[in-house]
């Protein structure tokens, strides 16, 4: 019997009439009517009485299957075991393939450098290991031996200072803010949060400030970070010189007149990143309004090459004259960063190596960061 059957029964009483019906269809069927007909007779007349009730059976859930036999069960289970074995051997193979790649490709370049010699060679690897980028380290060594003069198989610590000099010669170095004459000289930092644009303001500040005789002021737009305010407020206080903290835009052309005498307005801004827009923006809608002498981009030695490369993109907009690098006390090496400024062109202003004011930072100059990368990498 199908779900929508559905069955008449009859009976001369309704006890005989439902009994017909629990038999059939059971005690669970759903009664839909009941009255009293008359059948037989002439007619409809002189009939007998008898009780008709309508009813549909209750569908029965489907059985479930027969459990599976134990021999079954085994075959299923040994065949997941199988396929299991063979995405695992697949994944194997891919992750072999992909190093075999790797070392064809690593094969493919290092075979241009397989006519120098062991010292060159080493080196090429070591600029790796120091963060180089592998056409940077290409590039200086066989540039290097090309014009080498000396012993044929030079060690390494002969070929480590002409690699300096080479290094250092392809940075661009544009050395210390120049103070305009005719008016103030209004140095703007900008850069990725937690690049050290504020310790870095306040020493340049004490630099200018204590050791040159320089009138300096510093005007914070970083209201932002918790914590700025109060930072900066403590730099002012400590070099006694005035600040002014810039909250909304509007505020800019007092607070730059109020500074029109100074020699040197160090300009603060706010950390951004890629994701932070509104940020981006508003810094950019106000630094319009401060008319910058100089743009400098804040970068923290230890960022990753691929975050370095990164802020390098997102900051160009400011049209950074050049890059300041700091931390370089806390990075593995301090090679990849300065390969950065190399490569992404703008030179290098500043570098910073700690957090003692004004000690800890230094224009940049070839005998300075010479100094700076044999300590940090590991060389000296």
């Amino acid at each position: 019997m199908t779900a929508a059957e559905v069955r008449t029964y009859t009976g001369a009483s309704l006890a005989e009439a439902l009994a017909a019906l629990k038999s059939d269809l059971g005690r669970d069927a759903t009664i839909l009517r009941t009255r009293k007909v008359r059948r037989g007779g002439l007619f409809g007349l002189f009939g007998r009485e008898v009780v008709e009730i309508t009813a549909r059976a209750v569908p029965r859930p489907a059985a479930d299957p027969p459990p599976r036999p134990a021999t079954e069960r085994l075959v299923s289970k040994a065949l997941d075991r199988d396929r299991a074995q063979r995405e695992d051997r697949v994944r194997r193979d891919l992750a072999e393939i992909k190093a075999l790649a790797h070392d064809l490709v690593l094969h493919s370049k290092e075979h241009h450098l397989s006519q120098l010699s062991e010292g060159f060679f080493s080196w090429y690897r070591r600029l790796a290991e120091l963060g180089v980028a592998e056409a940077t380290a290409q590039e200086l060594l066989m540039g290097l031996a090309a014009e080498w003069r000396g012993r044929a198989n030079p060690g390494r610590e002969e070929v480590l200072e002409p690699l300096l000099d080479r290094f250092l010669a392809s940075i661009r170095m544009n050395g210390p803010i120049e103070l305009r004459a005719g008016g103030p000289t209004r140095v703007v930092l900008v850069g990725p949060p937690g690049s050290g644009k504020s310790t870095t303001l306040a020493k340049l500040a004490s630099s200018f400030a204590l050791q040159q005789g320089a009138s300096v002021a510093i005007l914070s737009l970083d209201t932002n970070r918790v914590g700025a305010a109060e930072q900066i407020s403590a730099y002012a206080s400590m070099l006694n010189v005035p600040l002014a903290i810039v909250r909304e835009p509007e505020e800019l052309p007092s607070r730059l007149a109020e500074f029109s005498a100074r020699r040197l307005v160090l300009v603060d801004t706010r950390g951004l990143t890629e994701k932070d827009r509104a940020g981006f923006d508003r810094t950019a809608s106000m630094l319009r309004s401060v008319e910058a002498s100089e743009v400098h981009l804040v970068l923290p030695a230890t960022l990753t090459p691929s975050c370095a490369e990164a802020s390098v993109r997102l900051f160009r907009p400011f049209r950074p004259r050049s890059l300041i690098v700091t931390k370089l006390d806390e990075a593995v090496t301090g090679w990849g960063i300065l390969d950065l400024v190399r490569r992404f062109g703008g030179g290098l202003s500043y570098v910073t190596f700690g957090q003692s004011v004004p000690e800890d930072v230094a224009a940049a100059a070839p005998e300075s960061i010479r100094r700076v990368l044999r300590a940090v990498g590991g060389l000296d």
